[in-house]
């Protein structure tokens, strides 16, 4: 048996027993966060963390009861320049604060059970988006949109019937919708995580590997995931221009992606000498400021009208 002690000395500044205990309960917390079998003693800044947190996912709740989130898409093109898909990002329009972007609320939103809830707000945006799309006759069955999908939802049971029960409602048909996972939630239960893409892939999903090159994902069993597609991270792609050690690895990448017959997507495109380099390394899509900036779904049906083909 183990535990995790949290520790508060009771003196003059703390004789109320409620405050004592909460004191406590956070130092205890502390505990936990390095790793349990510990004990630590009260820490001020540290509950004023936890105070600032528990604010924050109250704001949460309200924001998702008052519909303050939607989805930003950021368009992705292919070398040729025909637009085949977008990115889905989620934003927090808040009425004081205004648009935050997620690393802001993201980690506390899963650490609160929130994350599906968001999830679910960002996949109707993009079932939205596509029949708007559909409705002015300017994409094709080819055009998907990507979706991150946190660890907390990738392991829970009910994924697959989310998913499913969403694009229902809208008439979207699955191979539309593109699923994101990052490359270290493939580092765990390999044989229940490839068992669990292939069902899901089974209903008509895709997969694509977020932020390639960053993770920890064995790449003796990359060829086993059922996965479409490689995105190759935008820090690899802000040093492709060098001679040396950043071109090189954007080129492993992308052999690497070759081999396994995988679709491969640069990310974080800014310059036009990244594109035509990124071109000749033969890439197969790119995203990023050089195509768009995230936009709203207004914005971006508007811009897709204006950029069906992009001449660069």
């Amino acid at each position: 048996m183990s535990c995790s002690i949290g520790i508060c000395i009771a003196n003059e500044m703390n004789l109320v027993t409620d405050n004592i205990l909460k004191y406590a309960d956070s130092a205890m917390y502390r505990s936990k966060m390095k790793g349990g079998n510990s004990y630590s003693f009260y820490d001020p800044e540290l509950q004023t963390l936890l105070e600032k947190l528990t604010e924050l996912e109250t704001d949460i709740t309200r924001a998702i009861a008052c519909n303050e989130f939607c989805a930003y898409f950021q368009p992705q093109v292919s070398m040729l320049g025909k637009v085949i898909g977008a990115e889905a990002l989620i934003r927090w329009n808040h009425p004081s604060k205004g648009l935050i972007a997620p690393n802001e609320f993201i980690q506390i939103a899963e650490q609160y059970g929130l994350i599906q809830q968001l999830q679910n707000i960002v996949l109707r945006d993009i079932c939205v988006l596509i029949n708007r799309l559909n409705a002015e006759d300017i994409i094709d069955e080819q055009f998907s949109v990507s979706i991150n999908i946190s660890q907390s939802q990738f392991s829970a049971s009910t994924l697959k019937s989310e998913l499913l029960n969403t694009i229902s409602n809208f008439n979207i048909g699955p191979s539309q919708i593109k699923l994101e996972i990052t490359e270290s939630m493939l580092s765990g239960d390999i044989d229940n995580t490839i068992q669990q893409m292939a069902e899901i892939k089974e209903s008509g999903f895709t997969f694509s590997i977020d932020d390639f090159g960053t993770g920890y994902s064995c790449l003796t069993h990359l060829s086993a995931f059922p996965v479409k597609e490689l995105k190759i991270d935008k820090s690899f792609i802000d040093k492709v221009l060098d001679d040396g050690t950043g071109f090189s690895i954007v080129q492993m990448i992308i052999n690497l992606s070759k081999s396994l017959d995988l679709s491969v997507v640069a990310e974080g495109v800014e310059a036009l000498e990244q594109f035509k380099t990124l071109k000749t390394m033969h890439v197969d899509s790119i995203q990023g400021y050089l195509i768009s900036k995230p936009m709203s779904k207004n914005d971006y049906v508007k811009w897709h009208k204006d950029n069906v083909t992009k001449e660069f």
